[in-house]
């Protein structure tokens, strides 16, 4: 059975500011370019925000296959906390359907409900999805 911490809406502070979302996995060009977004506008933004769901959530953790042709983004997630990049919230569902435990993560992300994750998403200013 998968470790993940409960968490309800109540104790996750809705925040304004930027939500980044990542619905794609490690080897997308999607995920690249959102990456890249994140850690651009944490220099700008104070309230950033990274929501990993669906195929996004397999970013939070080393990939399981290699690729030869395409890069490992994993080095630049571990990037995040010295961009002091801090909200970083999973799908519980989406972990769950991929078999992944948060022992894995390669970064300090919180497993949370679809409900908290839609909170914070209706509660931020800018959402970019990649």
């Amino acid at each position: 059975s998968l470790k993940l911490p409960e968490s309800s809406v109540e104790e996750e502070t809705a925040m304004a500011g930027t939500a980044i979302v990542f619905l794609n996995g490690p080897y997308s060009e999607k995920t690249g370019e959102g990456i890249d977004m994140l850690l651009a506008a944490s220099a700008f933004d104070e309230e950033i925000t990274a929501i990993f769901m669906g195929e996004g959530v397999k970013n939070l953790i080393e990939p399981r296959e290699k690729s030869s042709s395409l890069p490992d983004l994993s080095g630049r997630f571990r990037m995040l906390e010295l961009y002091d990049v801090r909200n970083l919230y999973a799908s519980e569902k989406d972990l769950r359907l991929y078999g992944i435990d948060t022992s894995e993560f390669i970064v300090q992300a919180k497993a949370v409900s679809d409900d908290v994750l839609s909170s914070i998403i209706h509660s931020a200013t800018n959402i970019l999805t990649f």
